[in-house]
């Protein structure tokens, strides 16, 4: 039989020393009797009469209970009222839980439970999303009891919660949201495990009573759920900001409002060379080094990225900062952000700071190899490809190879497909072939070698082209094998052209001093026969006239083999093969035996001196060169000195040299003319005699030694020839 009544009772509890007034009513209270057992009228006020009784008793006894447990604050407080709950009721479960986030999020906090039943899944002590239990969470949210009689006839949008509590072997459930300060807080419910129970308006009002004392533990846990969680961000982020603050790679600056610097990062003073002692208190208003629209920006609160050539001497200079050592400039990139309260008020300014010294040295260094490349490849007739292993393609960069001057020479290159068997590779020269694409190219591909450099020869339309090539691996595989190449290619078919010109002159001034060697032994044979012939005839005709025509054969003949054998030196110059053979000799016993060999060929009015008592003088050098130098100083000297003399002297200079004179007193050089004497044939006028070759070989031989050759003179008051050379 069903029964209905009304009811209104007010219960007074008292909460951690608090009165609170706690209002339960109950409308239209339907109580579930047994379905057979008949309706008796008669009996209805008196069994009403006993259930209302029962009800208050039990309920005010488990109240009492509840309240007594709760304000002890004992550790198992909480679970010991729960049990109460669990036998008021006789149910399975009993748990409570609490919201977070705008109720977007609940926990269960604890739970109740009979020992056949066993305790929920961790997962519900967890916090848990909308998106897992929507159906249960929206009731809940909208304060409307979860009262669930039948799992398994759930309404549709509820599947998830029927999957969870089949899961559970919950037949039946009944929860409550509870509330504080008028907002949903949290809930408490109780489950019916593998078995069904209709749940009366009773058991929702009684429910509804009890939740109203966990309302306030479930605040206070939440409360405290809350406070833990903050603290523990706070905490994290604080310890997240230490550790970005200190480990940052990139400087950090803090500024109050005035501009004052707070504190830096470690990556700051490194960036600065500067302590954190000397750094706190500057303004960075008044660094110089920061833009003044940086400034302004920061002024308005607004944020500014700023590029700095940051120069510390100009700091110094303004006394911003002291270096105790001299500090270079740096580029530097940083970043002002302002900071602000919630209000949108400004509290200070937040520097990031970035060294990128480095990356803009690199830029540079990066710009100027490419200009002179572009230089290069302008000016060089010269053009870059790059061939990429992996796909097999070659490509030439015609961005920066368009001199149409040459363009055309590489056009085979437009349609390459790379490898060995491309239109470029199999126009190499037969002869080249095998230097350039086997023992160069194919080794380098398959990464036997890294890098070659060669010159080779090119058929284009005919025509032969020559290349330097220098081709090297940039880039390689997983494997460690090539990937790409890159070849630097320059035509130098015109300075080949020119090699090859100077070749076949070298080749002719050989043969040229082969045929002067050959010819100067042919000269001399019959000169030598000349001189002797006519040295019998003076024999055989001894008298005046007859001596002194012998005598101008002499010197005539004496003059024409010198001359022979100056073009034969002056051929071995201009090819440079004069041979030298350094050794220590006396310059001393080289000048006397100078002196014996030219004392009796000398003009009969000019004396020939060299002071017998000249130091002896080691010197390393060759002995024979420095005769002949020696050799053409005194004919020089003898060939434009009619009277008077001609003297050999030396000394050793300052700077451990020796300086070596011919000095005579013949008609002497105007100085216009001082400085050519010692080019080939010169004469001064058509009417003298010139200097022949001897001069002109002299210099090369000297130069050769190491030393140097010149001549002082005045006209009409004689000449000092001079040459110096190294002691050792």
């Amino acid at each position: 039989m069903r029964l209905s009544y009304d009811f209104i009772g007010k219960v007074f509890l008292i909460f951690n020393g608090s009165y609170y007034l706690c209002e339960y009513e109950f409308i239209n209270l339907h109580t579930i009797m047994t379905p057979n057992e008949p309706l008796n009228s008669e009996k209805m006020p008196e069994y009403y009469n006993d259930v209302i009784l029962a009800n208050t008793i039990a309920l005010r006894k488990a109240l009492s209970s509840v309240l007594t447990l709760l304000q002890s604050n004992h550790a198992d407080s909480i679970h010991n009222s729960l049990s109460i709950i669990k036998d008021f009721f006789s149910v399975d479960r009993v748990f409570i839980g609490f919201f977070t986030g705008e109720a977007k999020l609940m926990s269960f906090i604890q739970e109740v439970h009979t020992e056949e039943t066993g305790k929920m899944p961790e997962m519900f002590y967890n916090r848990l999303s909308k998106n897992e239990l929507p159906w249960w969470l929206e009731k809940i949210k909208e304060d409307r009891p979860i009262c669930v009689y039948d799992s398994s006839v759930l309404p549709a949008e509820a599947e998830a919660e029927r999957k969870l509590m089949e899961e559970l072997h919950i037949g039946s459930q009944l929860a409550i949201p509870t509330y504080y300060d008028k907002n949903i807080n949290g809930f408490v419910g109780m489950d019916c495990v593998n078995r069904k129970r209709e749940w009366s308006d009773l058991d929702i009002e009684n429910l509804r009573l009890f939740s109203g004392l966990f309302s306030f533990v479930i605040e206070q846990i939440r409360s405290k759920e809350e406070l833990r969680k903050s603290s523990f961000e706070a905490l994290k982020s604080e310890a997240k900001f230490q550790l970005i603050f200190e480990k940052m790679p990139m400087g950090i600056e803090v500024y109050d409002k005035e501009g004052l610097l707070l504190d830096i990062n470690p990556a700051d003073m490194d960036i600065f060379g500067i302590t954190k002692e000397k750094a706190l208190g500057t303004n960075m208003f008044e660094n110089p080094n920061i833009p003044q629209e940086a400034k302004e920006k920061a002024r308005r609160g607004e944020e500014a990225d700023m590029t700095m050539i940051y120069r510390f001497d100009v700091a110094q200079e303004k006394g911003f900062y002291q270096w105790e050592e001299k500090r270079t400039t740096k580029y530097i990139n940083a970043k002002c952000t302002p900071l602000k309260d919630g209000e949108g008020e400004l509290q200070g300014y937040l520097f990031l700071v970035t060294d990128v010294t480095e990356n803009h040295l690199k830029n540079e260094q990066i710009q100027s190899n490419l200009a002179k490349l572009q230089i290069a490849v302008d000016t060089g007739n010269a053009f870059l490809w790059e061939f990429d292993l992996e796909s097999g393609s070659l490509r030439v960069d015609f961005g920066i190879d368009d001199n149409p001057d040459y363009l055309e020479q590489i056009d085979a290159f437009n349609n390459s497909e790379g490898g060995l068997k491309n239109p470029f590779i199999d126009s190499i020269h037969p002869d080249d072939y095998e230097k350039v694409a086997i023992d160069g190219f194919q080794r380098l591909i398959e990464g036997e070698i890294d890098s070659f450099t060669t010159i080779f020869r090119r058929i284009h339309k005919g025509e032969i082209l020559w290349y330097n090539c220098n081709i090297r691996t940039y880039k390689y595989n997983a494997e460690g094998k090539p990937a790409r190449i890159v070849c630097y290619m320059v035509n130098v078919t015109e300075q080949q052209e020119k090699e090859m010109e100077l070749l076949q002159v070298k080749e002719a001034d050989r043969l040229k001093a082969a045929f002067l060697a050959n010819m100067s032994h042919e000269i001399r044979t019959p000169l030598n026969a000349i001189v002797g012939f006519s040295n019998i005839l003076g024999e055989m005709y001894d008298n005046p006239e007859t001596g002194e025509l012998v005598q101008h054969i002499n010197k005539n003949n004496e003059v024409l083999l010198q001359l022979v054998s100056d073009l034969l030196d002056f051929s071995y110059l201009e090819t440079k093969e004069l041979p030298y053979t350094k050794q220590v000799f006396d310059l001393k016993e080289l000048c006397k035996d100078i002196y014996k060999e030219k004392s009796h060929v000398i003009p009969s009015d000019v004396e020939l001196i060299f002071p017998s008592d000249a130091p002896p003088l080691l010197i390393h050098s060759d002995r024979g060169h420095v005769k002949q130098v020696i050799y053409n100083l005194l004919n020089n000297a003898f060939k434009f000195t009619e009277k008077g003399s001609v003297r050999m002297q030396y000394e050793v200079t300052g700077d451990n040299r020796l300086r070596f004179e011919v000095v005579d007193t013949g008609i002497g050089i105007a100085e216009e003319h001082i400085e050519k004497v010692f080019h080939n044939f010169y004469k001064v006028d058509n009417f003298e005699q010139g200097v022949g070759l001897g001069l002109s070989i002299s210099k090369n031989i000297m130069e050769d030694l190491g030393g140097s050759i010149g001549i002082e003179s005045q006209e009409k008051k004689g000449s000092v020839a001079w040459f110096t050379l190294p002691l050792s």
